[in-house]
């Protein structure tokens, strides 16, 4: 979660009469908001980090991002966002030890060690839950997931 300082900022932005705030920097993944009818996106993880990066083994999923899709519509004076999208992403070492970013369904798919399919599976309902604000044991493996959505 977001600390308190933080919280605060958005909130008063959101007072303020702003749409939408996208933050980063503190290289987690936080939960996708509503505040009012502010859009807030407090961190989308860090692209930066591999598995590497915590030397005490797996620690609060450093390695993890998401990319955040939004659609925009057009109306008759104005721009309406139309939807809100987010791919899970994870960065990893590919064949040549070289730090890469992968979308995690596809390494779902692709893994052919089931020890690492289980933890992949067990990270992405951690955190599709985390960003959607979801409860869910039975998180359906996609190459995307809908925030919101224009009816």
């Amino acid at each position: 979660m977001p600390d308190a300082y933080t919280r605060w900022i958005a909130e008063y932005a959101a007072r303020s009469g702003v749409d939408m705030i996208i933050g980063n920097h503190q290289h987690i993944l936080h939960p996708y908001v509503h505040l009012g009818k502010t859009r807030v996106a407090y961190c989308l993880g860090n692209l930066t980090d591999t598995p590497d990066s915590n030397p005490n083994g797996r620690g609060i999923g450093e390695e993890y991002s998401i990319l955040l899709g939004i659609d925009f519509a057009k109306q008759k004076d104005a721009v309406a966002v139309e939807q809100v999208s987010f791919v899970p992403v994870k960065s990893v070492f590919d064949e040549r030890n070289r730090a890469v970013v992968r979308d995690v369904e596809s390494l779902i798919r692709n893994s052919r060690n089931d020890d690492e399919k289980e933890m992949l599976l067990n990270d992405l309902t951690h955190f599709v839950n985390l960003v959607s604000g979801t409860i869910s044991d039975n998180i359906p493996v996609r190459s995307f997931y809908l925030l919101e959505q224009d009816e």
